[in-house]
């Protein structure tokens, strides 16, 4: 009598339509449960560089304001410099850049 070949080899349990959907959906799940810890994780990434770019922006600012400090010191330096000179010049008999 003869048997009917199907294309299985016999020794591995025959795939059914039933066992394709069902690993299709055990790995949605999976994949789904992996997204939402890689979401998670993104979201306390992005607080965590919010933080760090107020912290950053603090510091810049801090930064920005002392710069700006030190400039305006060394302009009154600059100006007395350029007063005790023009006195200086005077006082000894120089041209003053008024005359000049």
């Amino acid at each position: 009598m003869a048997t009917k070949d199907d294309g299985s080899t016999g020794n591995a349990k025959d795939i059914t339509l039933h066992d394709v959907v069902e690993h299709m959906q055990n790995m949605e799940q999976r994949l789904s449960g992996e997204m939402k810890d890689l979401s998670t994780k993104f979201d306390d990434v992005g607080r965590s560089l919010i933080g760090r770019m107020d912290r950053l922006t603090i510091r810049l600012s801090m930064v920005e304001t002392n710069l700006l400090e030190r400039m305006d010191a060394l302009e009154e330096d600059l100006t007395a410099t350029m007063k005790d000179t023009m006195k200086i010049r005077q006082h000894v008999g120089m041209v003053s850049t008024d005359d000049i």
